[in-house]
């Protein structure tokens, strides 16, 4: 899994992860994809002394997005993990969307 960034001139930046692994190690895929979300999200906020999230990568008004663009099919246990994760994003204010074979399914 790899992590790429880019800003368009809408406001957005978008982070994203290129998913080649298969889902035979359910849980082994689950990690790898949320260690690399973690990262998207530490490069976006950083903590302050007094837990206050402070920004220096991206400014006020712009819209993080995270892209997932998978090879494989997501098992059942992989699609209840995007369904947890994208409401844990929409919280902090991320976006998700999700490719999964060429075809967008969109957690927003």
């Amino acid at each position: 899994m790899n992590g790429y960034k880019t800003i368009d001139n809408q406001n957005t930046l978008f982070l994203l992860i290129v998913d080649t692994l298969d889902w035979k190690d359910e849980e082994e895929h689950v990690l790898c994809i949320c260690e690399t979300i973690n990262k998207c999200q530490a490069y976006v906020y950083v903590e302050g002394k007094k837990g206050d999230r402070k920004n220096p990568v991206i400014g006020t008004g712009t819209r993080p997005v995270i892209q997932v663009f998978a090879q494989y099919e997501c098992s059942e246990y992989g699609n209840d993990f995007y369904e947890l994760i994208k409401d844990f994003l929409q919280d902090i204010g991320f976006e998700l969307n999700v490719y999964i074979n060429n075809s967008k399914l969109t957690y927003i």
